[in-house]
């Protein structure tokens, strides 16, 4: 499989002496790029520039030496199992780390691809298929009800994790609901580092878990100090589906008489909740950075990453790395190579 990581990687990054060398390869790499136009058709929030931003960051993940560095951590599994995979579709892709996951531990993936999502991971898999042709036996896209498998991956909404219990709580698995990520600014960041905290808000509409949704600010913060970073993506607000939900937003808070800055292309509140709707923005002031610390570590299990200009802890990341983890970067923090190699 490292091999097979690796030339996908190759296909993502477009290398053309690799794709001139392999002409059936070069052959899918056609269909697969013609698939992304599909995948706009069928769900408007897969952009092309966000499908473009989700493969180029794949195909830096699977470069060489980040795929070496993976696997070498592991060792198969010696009893390959049947392992069905049931992907949300929020973002493009989305399901991609874990299907990998489960032909690098060994097994058979039956999958299950989210609707909104459908396109790109059916392509992808046709795509691995013919990167490696013996991959044929162990990529099973699943028809109607799923059966025959022996462990389950699967990620949803809060309320689909608990039909995932409900359902196939019998089997070994991992089960993913709701989480989002948050950001801790100083006031003392850089240029680059605001503009890093624009691409954790923007990028994918915010629609993802490892999406910025609040930003801790230190007391007496001026919050327009944020405008300036955000206008780089102003082009945002000619997207239909994204500047609907600004403009329903905008009157719902007018109607509740809610406190909030208009950025033009998003709305930010002085809220204390974590999740915040698409093109909205929360935020909370702090006294002391210790005090801000002990509270993300009473919330950090509905928080897939924090990002700050200097992370510290594991599940700290860069402003502006959100939504470029590595493959060693595990959802929810829960090592999906070990579950599987240990099947």
């Amino acid at each position: 499989m490292r091999d097979t990581l690796v030339k996908l990687g190759k296909v993502f990054q477009e290398d053309e002496s690799f794709l001139q060398a392999n002409p059936q390869v070069s052959k899918a790499f056609v269909l697969w790029k013609n698939a992304w136009q599909l995948a706009e058709i069928k769900n408007k929030w897969f952009t092309q520039e966000f499908i473009q931003k989700a493969v180029q960051d794949w195909g830096l993940a699977l470069a060489e030496e980040k795929v070496d560095a993976w696997l070498e951590r592991y060792t198969p599994s010696k009893s390959p199992k049947t392992v069905a995979l049931i992907t949300a579709g929020n973002l493009p892709l989305v399901g991609l780390h874990d299907l990998l996951s489960i032909l690098a531990s060994g097994h058979k993936a039956l999958v299950k691809p989210a609707k909104d999502d459908q396109e790109l991971m059916e392509n992808v898999m046709a795509l691995l298929m013919v990167v490696n042709p013996s991959l044929k036996d162990r990529l099973i896209l699943a028809k109607g009800k799923m059966s025959d498998f022996e462990a389950v991956i699967a990620t949803g909404s809060d309320n689909s994790t608990r039909y995932f219990e409900s359902y196939f709580g019998e089997f070994p698995h991992i089960f993913r609901g709701n989480r989002t990520s948050l950001a801790v600014l100083t006031g003392e960041e850089s240029e680059e580092e605001m503009s890093g905290l624009a691409d954790d808000v923007f990028q994918y509409f915010g629609m993802g878990c490892r999406n910025v949704s609040k930003v801790f600010v230190p007391s007496g913060y001026d919050p327009n100090q944020l405008l300036n970073a955000f206008r780089k993506y102003e082009h945002l607000a000619d997207h239909n589906k994204f500047h609907n939900n600004y403009l329903y937003h905008k009157s719902i808070f007018g109607m509740n008489l809610d406190r909030f800055h208009d950025f033009g292309i998003l709305l930010l509140r002085k809220v204390p909740e974590l999740h915040a709707g698409i093109a909205t923005l929360h935020y909370e002031e702090y006294e002391s950075l210790e005090a801000v610390n002990k509270q993300i570590e009473i919330i950090k299990e509905d928080l897939q990453c924090v990002a700050k200009a200097h992370p510290e802890k594991e599940y700290e990341v860069k402003l502006g790395e959100t939504q470029r983890p590595q493959l060693w970067d595990y959802a929810d923090g829960v090592d999906t190579m070990k579950f599987l190699t240990q099947l």
